[in-house]
């Protein structure tokens, strides 16, 4: 699948970087997107006094934390998408210069590093290439469109393929001497800040943490994304209705689905506690755009989570959504 992604260019995936005519970079969500333009948003522009630069000069972070709003408001191009019943932000195609793939990149980087942040991550590759065949592997964030600060920057990687995902999953758990983790303070402050977005209490975003999703790897902080490199198009997604809100008790089944954005877990055994509709059928599955839940949804068991509770009215099922514009809600570990 990896050399396949290398050879076609026209397939864009999660977390490829575009170029835009504007000047402004913006970052690919998730492998669906259609022929006139790609789900995503704009996260870096040009502005001034900033840590990241390249030759065009200082560009700013439009998109400075994550949030439902904040994403939204800093893409000027939106488009109501049935597969989630709302309106997404989304870049058009007419309105990219330049793509970039974070597989083609790392591999410029390991093949010529031209500063300490560009040694460290190949290093960083040498080390999970052990795990996984190279092209699979690539780096994206600022180090993918190279505007990054070899002093701050952290190094953001992404695997493509299942079989890889897995095998870096365990190869990181199985390696807790070069792959720690946060500790003391560094953990402290992940935890009050997705605490702070979640609202969910500290003690319940502590058990959210993986160290296979963020960590620290010579001292410089590391995320790790993970996806099954397949391409679809929104033309094969199915329509969507809110209901309105819903609280449940569930019993998650986990699996790799969960590693894609947005995440999906099935939903094995639930208690409702909280809905303004009647449900005629079961709820299957959580659908999750916060990627803080991620590790939960892989691993599965028993959570509490509030969402949107949308209707597919085809096949007449039922799912909850988390992490959109219109509500956020959340998944509590139990």
């Amino acid at each position: 699948m990896a050399e396949e992604l290398l050879e076609e260019q026209s397939v864009t995936l999660d977390h490829f970087y575009v170029f835009l005519k504007n000047y402004c970079y913006a970052v690919v969500v998730g492998n669906m997107h259609s022929n006139s333009y790609l789900i995503g948003y704009v996260k870096y522009c040009l502005g001034k006094n900033s840590i990241w630069r390249n030759n065009l000069g200082y560009y700013d972070r439009i998109v400075n934390y994550y949030s439902p709003r904040k994403v939204y408001d800093a893409t000027p191009w939106k488009t109501y998408i049935p597969c989630y019943d709302s309106y997404i932000p989304v870049i058009p195609r007419s309105s990219i210069m330049k793509i970039f793939n974070p597989i083609n990149r790392l591999n410029e980087i390991i093949s010529s590093p031209r500063d300490k942040l560009e040694e460290l991550t190949a290093n960083l590759s040498s080390i999970l290439y052990l795990s996984i065949n190279r092209n699979a592997l690539g780096v994206t964030g600022s180090l993918l469109i190279r505007i990054h600060n070899p002093v701050f920057s952290d190094i953001d990687m992404i695997v493509y393929g299942w079989k890889e995902s897995l095998n870096i999953i365990e190869f990181i758990n199985e390696n807790k001497d070069l792959f720690p983790g946060f500790t003391g303070e560094r953990l402290k402050k992940w935890i009050y800040s997705n605490a702070e977005s979640s609202g969910l209490p500290l003690s319940k975003v502590e058990k959210l943490y993986r160290r296979w999703r963020r960590g620290s790897f010579m001292g410089r902080d590391y995320s790790i994304i993970y996806n099954n490199g397949v391409y679809k198009h929104l033309d094969t997604c199915k329509a969507w209705r809110t209901m309105g809100h819903i609280k449940v008790k569930a019993c998650l089944a986990g699996g790799l689905d969960a590693l894609n954005y947005p995440s999906k877990s099935n939903i094995d055994k639930y208690y409702v506690l909280k809905n303004t509709k009647k449900l005629r059928g079961d709820i299957e599955y959580v659908l999750s755009f916060d990627a803080l839940y991620i590790g939960k949804l892989f691993d599965g068991g028993w959570v509490i989570i509030s969402g949107l509770l949308q209707h597919d009215q085809l096949e007449d099922k039922y799912r909850i959504l988390v992490g959109g514009r219109e509500y956020k809600g959340y998944i509590e570990p139990l």
